[in-house]
């Protein structure tokens, strides 16, 4: 099914697929229906864009001022 509407996932998304269709539907087997039902699932963006650039901003300046690299949170 994945092949003919060229849909490529890794081994993550079909895992958190398969854990997804194991919660709510207590199977492990899919069914058309309901997949086709999670395909035209609308998702909302739960954060605002402002605020998020201004949090980054934030942590930027932060770092600027104790002399952290964002490289050396990382490491």
């Amino acid at each position: 099914m994945f092949e003919v509407h060229n849909i490529k996932m890794d081994a993550d998304e079909v895992k958190i697929m398969r854990d997804y269709f194991m919660n709510k539907y207590k199977t492990k087997e899919i069914s058309k229906t309901a997949f086709t039902e999670l395909l035209k699932t609308k998702f909302e963006t739960k954060h605002d864009k402002h605020e998020a650039k201004k949090s980054l901003k934030d942590v930027k300046h932060k770092l600027e001022v104790i002399k952290i690299t964002p490289v050396t949170l990382i490491k």
